[in-house]
């Protein structure tokens, strides 16, 4: 009797455990986007965001600057009751070309919010061209078209290996807790 209940505690806690790691999980990070991914310096630029912690929540203004937490204030943007922001920024007009971090910091009471820094890439000035052409038999550069589906679908197949293998060794605990308690020879009082 005290195997089972043993076993079966040991399947309740494993099954708390995987609820609360699935919940952190799926937890989310601030995200920010920009209109257009490239331009010149002094050229203005719409900024979104989301996930970001509200003000019921204790979230403060976003800031959104330029090259880093203590770069140029671009703008201060309050979240709506969803945890979105929306603003038109300027890119700074001394801005030197080439890929510039555009970073949208917020706080709360406790400190740095949740998820946050949100950080989007920008490029000022064109794209650099390549010089030459790439040598024989080498493949040609492809733009980047954002995450790879190979690798998403092997993040996922991995995760469901994971819970598989994780459902399978719970499956083997429990038979062998189950066949000790079958075998275990039982005590006769003479």
């Amino acid at each position: 009797m005290k195997r089972r209940l043993t076993g079966t505690l040991f399947v309740g806690v494993a099954l708390l455990l995987t609820g609360a790691m699935a919940a952190w999980a799926c937890t989310n990070l601030a995200t920010l986007n920009l209109g257009q991914p490239q331009g010149q310096a002094g050229q203005s630029v719409d900024v979104t965001g989301s996930s970001f912690a509200t003000a019921e929540s204790g979230g403060k203004a976003v800031q959104v600057r330029f090259d880093g937490a203590q770069g140029a204030l671009l703008a201060t943007a309050k979240p709506d009751k969803a945890g979105s922001i929306g603003a038109n920024v300027k890119i700074p007009a001394n801005a030197k070309p080439g890929y510039h971090i555009i970073l949208a910091t917020q706080s709360t009471k406790e400190g740095p919010a949740f998820g946050t820094p949100a950080r989007a890439s920008f490029l000022v000035g064109s794209a650099p061209a390549t010089s030459q052409a790439p040598p024989s038999g080498a493949p040609a550069a492809v733009a980047d078209q954002g995450p790879s589906t190979g690798a998403i679908i092997l993040t996922v197949a991995l995760g469901v290996l994971g819970v598989v293998l994780f459902g399978a060794g719970l499956s083997l605990f429990v038979r062998e807790v189950r066949r000790r308690a079958v075998l275990a020879p039982e005590r006769e009082s003479r």
